[in-house]
């Protein structure tokens, strides 16, 4: 796949046709706190959300919708008369398309996949309206919390990954687990998105996806903080009942299961992080 990488005053046909296009066969992971703000948007608690609108897991907007365009499905939160029917609670990945975003490195990213522009195949008629600068369009898409919060969850997850690096590094477990930790981490890699939320129990399912109801009001800013509080201190209750060899090397490979599902859920390519918190753990271990 090509990458094409593009900086802030790049001008590119941006300008909506308003013909949906956008709606029908993408991949649109999303976040606990978009998740959070889409069940607001249709006043729906967020675990009826999840059953009813995502799939992988609970991390991924459905796309199978009533209405289809050259033989793709419709997100099941698009209507034919009025379009985007959470348009104002849209996840991040809806107000960036076509672009997208990584942060490598400590610097963001922003870029479209393959040789021509995704809007001029999809939406030809973007040649005659106005080109945008990327900075205005970005501004217009109003991304600035949303892009935040991805941050927020991409420090979240390195955290949780650090403690399973403690558990393997300062235990008994660098000497004796016998490479089944690493092990373990790396088998992650082979299951999907369904598989590894179905290593959670339903307690850590709520944690992770809905921690909080729609009773709790919420803007993104004390979402997360109390997402974070609630996740560290179910790990610090679990960690003080681990006993043996066994229980370390298990919870571990738990906590990297963690990091990687909410990897999934921000669009971050968990494989490759993955591969390089293994390196660093072979190296550190020596």
């Amino acid at each position: 796949m090509i990458f094409n990488n593009l900086e802030l005053n790049d001008n590119l046909p941006l300008t909506c046709t308003l013909e949906g296009t956008c709606c029908f066969g993408n991949n649109v992971y999303i976040n606990p706190w978009e998740i959070y703000n889409l069940s607001k948007g249709l006043k729906i608690q967020p675990q009826d959300f999840i059953h009813f609108h995502t799939t992988d897991g609970g991390i991924k907007l459905a796309f199978n919708g009533k209405y289809e365009k050259t033989s793709k499905k419709s997100c099941n939160l698009y209507d034919e008369k009025k379009g985007c029917t959470v348009h104002h609670h849209r996840p991040l990945a809806c107000r960036l398309f076509p672009l997208g975003r990584r942060i490598q490195s400590n610097k963001t990213n922003y870029f479209f996949e393959g040789k021509n522009h995704p809007c001029l195949e999809r939406c030809p008629s973007a040649l005659d309206l106005p080109k945008l600068k990327l900075i205005d369009y970005i501004k217009q898409q109003k991304t600035s919390n949303f892009e935040i919060v991805q941050e927020q969850y991409l420090d979240i997850l390195q955290n949780i990954a650090d403690t399973a690096f403690a558990l393997y590094l300062e235990t008994e477990a660098k000497l004796k687990d016998k490479g089944k930790t690493l092990k373990g981490w790396k088998n992650l890699t082979k299951k999907n998105n369904i598989e590894i939320g179905n290593l959670f129990t339903t307690e850590w399912k709520k944690n992770i996806l809905y921690p909080f109801d729609l009773n709790q009001n919420y803007d993104e800013k004390l979402f997360i903080e109390n997402h974070i509080s609630i996740i560290e201190q179910k790990i610090q209750e679990e960690i003080n009942q681990i006993e043996n060899l066994d229980e370390i090397i298990s919870y571990s490979i738990h906590l990297i299961a963690i990091s990687i599902f909410i990897g999934k859920s921000i669009g971050a390519d968990m494989d490759e992080i993955l591969k390089k918190w293994i390196d660093d753990a072979k190296e550190f271990s020596k």
